[in-house]
């Protein structure tokens, strides 16, 4: 199970930024699987995380964070981000 976490994570970073349309393909699938709050599947990132004791709200926060300092700010942080009420590119 923490191979899948690793792999979501290396797969979040590694195609956060690419141009290439597989790149983001898998950036999205990534993106998608982490920010999911649904326990229904054993594999799900909210259930691992809970296996191997880590809270999956700060793994998130920082994923999100790391994003924002290592290029540009996409649509989905700027929502996140405007709706906790900050403001992009601050």
């Amino acid at each position: 199970m923490l191979a899948v976490l690793e792999d979501a994570i290396d797969c979040f970073q590694k195609y956060a930024h690419t141009d290439d349309l597989r790149g983001k393909q898998i950036f999205v699938e990534a993106y998608d699987w982490i920010m999911s709050g649904d326990k229904r599947w054993l594999f799900s990132f909210e259930n691992i995380c809970q296996i191997v004791d880590m809270n999956p709200d700060y793994i998130r926060q920082g994923l999100n964070r790391w994003r924002m300092e290592n290029g540009r700010v996409a649509g989905l942080d700027v929502v996140a981000m405007v709706a906790s009420g900050g403001s992009p590119g601050h």
